[in-house]
């Protein structure tokens, strides 16, 4: 953390309060909370949270957005999950490069082999290989977790232990369950006692039946209607869960970065636990750019010369954008209840704020290419790629690429899980990686086909997926 002193650092709010507004109407996002602090080596001087939000919680409803509402926070609750596992290190019960089984002796995989083999430390990296997104409900009960890892003995290994990073929220339930075992209750419960009661948080929830003391943001599609799904199954806890304000959100990561120490004087976690989930763990395909590498719970970025770590989280209509720039000492964070829109407003929004905060500005990925991709290159690529939960559909169309998707499994009951949806252009960059958006309003990302001696995959929304067929000539 740098030495910055807690001086205010939205200059001027009333400015930020109207870009705010102007900014989400024009990409249309119907409600927002966003939220920035400086904080200082003394915890005793770190700043006010100053938040500003805008529109309305829900299209139907008209109910405005206030700085104490709730906002689904998604996979940002992974580094949640991260600090309780940590928490068991730092209390001599467990350790990271410990076998699963060592801790849930019925813990197995369609390979049961590899899945002996699989450590606490792949879960939080995302190196353990497992299927990622099976998102299956076994209902509300206190054993929803618990019924969720029995499910997964059909679940298939779809690359090489530790050997590659392919986003799993499957293995943050797994880690969940491990909490669950070692702490004898429920997550739920145990996020609670651990974490939420410790930080002296108000608004932070997990369950629907909690959110109702609160108002909370309600999901809008990209034609802007309310969607009828609030909140993930409960066995999808530890991966996705929590509802919380802006500002909750902010005292949690300010806790992260003073070490482990909260604001209050409860220590949440040792400051070399907390140091360690800085730390890089995990390299991404170097075809894809974004990040510089993956920590435990938290990834890692670089703005400019500056290093920056946070998460993103998502769930259905719901966006979370969680940010800390160590050497500047500031924390941001913005909520919002739309998707496809939401990272345009996140950029925009940043790259204002640190321009005029003098520090490193997050990187925009504006795909600028005159790269012409060999025909048979294109053809090696064509094929279907697929998973458990969703298949692609990759073809040749002019002088790049179309892909379609289809989900098999969704966190939204609504989601159309039968028919691939209209394809979208891959644009070639260079070899084996490919940009493309997936509406004119959204922002660009990039796909790779990352060579690899056991398989062919699409890297797609920081996944890997196998290809299983070749298109039929």
């Amino acid at each position: 953390m740098g030495n910055a002193t807690a001086t205010l650092t939205l200059r001027a709010p009333e400015r930020w309060q109207r870009r705010l507004d102007e900014l989400a109407a024009r990409h249309g996002v119907p409600g927002a909370q966003l939220a920035v602090r400086r904080i200082s080596d003394n915890a005793s001087a770190h700043g006010p949270i100053e938040v500003a939000t805008t529109g309305v919680l829900n299209l139907s409803t008209g109910v405005t957005t206030a700085a104490e509402s709730l906002f689904e926070i998604g996979s940002v609750t992974k580094v949640w999950t991260t600090v309780l596992l940590m928490q068991l290190v730092d209390d001599g019960l467990l350790d990271l490069d410990a076998p699963v089984v060592s801790v849930l002796p019925g813990f197995t995989l369609r390979d049961s082999e590899a899945a002996s083999r699989i450590t606490v430390r792949h879960l939080l990296c995302h190196t353990s290989g497992i299927d990622g997104d099976l998102f299956i409900d076994t209902g509300r009960g206190d054993d929803a977790v618990e019924r969720y890892v029995d499910g997964l003995r059909n679940a298939r290994i779809i690359h090489p232990i530790g050997g590659r990073f392919s986003y799993c929220n499957s293995g943050f339930v797994i880690a969940g369950r491990i909490i669950e075992v070692l702490r004898g209750a429920d997550w739920d419960t145990v996020l609670r006692e651990k974490l939420i009661e410790p930080l002296g948080l108000q608004r932070t929830v997990t369950l629907p039946e909690h959110a109702v003391a609160h108002t909370a943001a309600i999901g809008h599609n990209d034609r802007l209607e309310p969607l009828r799904a609030w909140g993930v199954p409960r066995a999808m806890g530890p991966a996705g869960s929590i509802a919380s304000s802006v500002s909750d959100l902010v005292v949690f990561a300010t806790a992260m970065e003073s070490h482990g120490l909260a604001e209050n004087g409860h220590r949440i976690l040792s400051a070399e636990s907390a140091r360690r989930m800085r730390e890089h763990q995990a390299d991404l395909p170097r075809e894809v750019a974004r990040f510089t590498g993956w920590g435990l719970g938290w990834f890692l970025e670089q703005w400019g010369n500056q290093d920056v770590y946070g998460h993103d989280g998502g769930t259905v209509g719901q966006r979370a954008f969680l940010r800390v720039l160590p050497e500047s000492g500031i924390i941001v964070s913005l909520l919002t209840n739309t998707t496809v829109p939401s990272s345009a407003l996140y950029l925009d929004l940043l790259h204002e704020l640190t321009a005029e905060w003098g520090v490193g500005t997050p990187p925009r990925f504006d795909p600028v290419s005159d790269y012409r991709a060999d025909p048979a290159e294109l053809e090696a690529y064509a094929g279907t790629y697929s998973t458990d939960a969703m298949d692609v559909r990759v073809e040749v169309s002019g002088n790049g690429l179309s892909m379609a998707s289809r989900e098999k499994l969704s966190l939204d009951p609504d989601a159309n899980t039968g028919e691939f949806g209209e394809p979208v252009t891959l644009v070639p960059l260079a070899k084996s990686r490919f940009a493309y958006r997936t509406s004119p309003s959204g922002v660009w990302d990039e796909a790779a086909f990352p060579s690899t001696p056991e398989a062919t995959y699409l890297h797609l929304a920081h996944r890997l997926l196998p290809k299983v067929a070749s298109p039929v000539r």
